[in-house]
């Protein structure tokens, strides 16, 4: 079930990775239903990078699934850490929240 990325030294200077970081508790049911639809999935661990890199017939998004926890916490940025706030003003590429399968499941077949 997707594997981990970690963003080294050697990628991205200001990346900083995260240590024994806690995945959303959703996040492994969204893995198995993307990679039952097809979907390559692989974990993202850098600070304000979300969640996961998906890919299917050549099309990629960067997906961020948040879980009740973490919408509690960051209420106000839609579940966001502020850090993630940051990375989405500067990313140039497809990327979206998830906070269920159906979420996920209709984010990715919208874009395939």
């Amino acid at each position: 079930m997707g594997r981990e990325l970690r963003c080294g030294a050697g990628l991205h200077a200001d990346l900083a990775v995260r240590r024994a970081s806690r995945r959303d508790e959703n996040e492994p049911i969204i893995i198995a239903a993307l990679e039952a639809a097809g979907w390559s999935v692989e974990r993202i661990s850098a600070r304000g990078i979300p969640d996961l890199l998906c890919g299917k017939h050549g099309r990629t998004i960067i997906l961020e699934v948040i879980g009740d926890a973490k919408a509690a916490k960051y209420r106000r940025a839609g579940g966001l850490t502020p850090d993630q706030v940051e990375f989405k003003t500067r990313w140039r590429g497809q990327w979206a929240c998830a906070r269920t399968v159906a979420e996920a499941l209709t984010i990715v077949r919208d874009i395939a």
